[in-house]
């Protein structure tokens, strides 16, 4: 039971404010979803990431600012941090393209496969020892994934969609 006491430092769970910042970080990202369909038209995922990232890195050094903790920038490894902000503005690239090019239900589904590649390259690329249950729990999900994708994307035996691509790309 030692496992589930916190670390030094932490204090108890507030499951409270946890929910509640959860519930407005899905109405935020269906809202951002819903905003990259709605200007769709007249901007293209490269001044959607632009405008998102600028707006991200700005609220960061806000809160760095009110905090007073410019230490917290400091990295011993640049190089892994310029390729995970390289990586990351790739996915949202494609994240954004995926709600473009497939219907909001689609692109939304496939977002959930995000959990799934976690489980499945846990054990190739980190070394963690995968369970029974988690694999078939992911097996399960990639067919409902599977199934969901079937129909509603109109994909055909010779090839897959491109917004598919971007969907699971962005995942």
């Amino acid at each position: 039971m030692d496992s589930l006491k916190p670390h030094a430092g932490v204090t108890g769970a507030d499951n409270l404010r946890g929910a509640i910042l959860l519930a407005i970080a899905a109405v935020l990202f269906t809202l951002e979803a819903t905003l990259v369909r709605a200007t769709a038209p007249v901007a293209n995922e490269a001044q959607i990431v632009f405008f998102r990232s600028a707006a991200q890195l700005a609220l960061s050094l806000v809160i760095l600012w009110r905090i007073g903790d410019w230490g917290r920038l400091a990295t011993s490894r640049p190089g892994l941090h310029i390729i995970r902000g390289l990586t990351s503005l790739s996915m949202w690239w494609l994240y954004y393209a995926s709600f473009r090019l497939l219907d909001l239900a689609l692109a939304t589904t496939l977002t959930f496969t995000t959990s799934l590649f976690v489980v499945a390259l846990a054990a190739p690329l980190l070394g963690e020892h995968v369970g029974r249950v988690r694999w078939a729990a992911t097996i399960i999900g990639f067919v409902g994934i599977a199934v969901a994708v079937g129909p509603a994307a109109d994909v055909s035996i010779h090839g897959v969609g491109i917004g598919l691509l971007a969907a699971a790309g962005g995942a």
